[in-house]
């Protein structure tokens, strides 16, 4: 929705189609098929259906998703903070305390996610199947998924709904037509 230059951003023209757009989202999150949603919207086309719910989506979806990864980057750093005089060692008094083993170990498992998060390990040439690299397969991801609110869980599920119509959502290969 690229508008007439100089146009408001809060045009009538530019709010209706917003209005439009935010329908068809409902419609498509609802399992509403392209043409489905072409009809009950009144857009042209299935492919102007389409580009209305990925454009719309693309704009929901970054926001939500970049969110979503500096909160779990910010607690691993807090995790990090709360563990690292044991893993570099102290001084407490005229002692003094070496690193703890257990403790470095774990400084190592947040650091490895921390990496794993960001793409830091990837290979060259990995899959597009999950552009933003939010995969939440292993316990370690798992305890940090239990550690979430209600609401945060809810944004994540909404996350990966809008990536999985973003991803697998094409009118072209799509079945639901």
């Amino acid at each position: 929705m690229s508008g007439i230059k100089g146009e408001s951003k809060i045009s009538p023209r530019r709010v209706s189609a917003k209005i439009k757009q935010a329908r068809a989202i409902q419609l498509r999150i609802a399992g509403a098929s392209f043409r489905a949603i072409k009809e009950a919207v009144g857009y042209n086309s299935e492919q102007a259906a389409y580009d209305a719910v990925k454009r719309a989506l693309e704009r929901v979806v970054d926001v939500p998703a970049q969110e979503l990864l500096d909160l779990e980057l910010r607690r691993l750093d807090d995790m990090l903070r709360a563990i690292w005089t044991r893993v570099v060692g102290r001084r407490i008094g005229d002692r003094e305390l070496p690193a703890e083993l257990p403790a470095v170990d774990r400084a190592l498992r947040i650091l490895a996610r921390r990496a794993a998060l960001l793409g830091l390990d990837k290979k060259p040439g990995h899959s597009a199947e999950d552009p933003l690299h939010l995969q939440f397969h292993h316990p370690e991801e798992d305890e940090a998924l239990a550690g979430l609110t209600d609401d945060e869980l809810a944004r994540f599920a909404a996350v990966g709904e809008a990536l999985e119509i973003l991803t697998h959502g094409t009118p072209e290969g799509h079945s639901d037509r």
